[in-house]
């Protein structure tokens, strides 16, 4: 599985959809795998000690984080936003 993972990410940089991408995963035991693919910039290779600048992120953490409570049980999708 993580070989297709690395192979998604080089070809991504490879076709140009991306000029770089760093990707991980990782559970309460630490980082299970991490892969990268690209330049950062012109004097930098993408990895995952690269410094990036994330711009309105609030609408993609906060679904995350709804994501993760359903998941786990503390709501459902018919939960009123009031009760939260």
């Amino acid at each position: 599985m993580t070989a297709r993972l690395d192979r998604l990410i080089d070809e991504t940089v490879e076709e140009r959809i991306a000029p770089f991408v760093v990707a991980m995963v990782g559970d309460s035991d630490g980082i299970r795998w991490q892969h990268s693919a690209g330049r950062a910039n012109e004097h930098h290779e993408a990895g995952p000690d690269i410094v990036c600048t994330w711009f309105s992120m609030t609408k993609a953490i906060g679904s995350l984080m709804a994501i993760m409570a359903i998941d786990r049980g503390l709501v459902t999708l018919d939960t009123p936003v009031g009760d939260i």
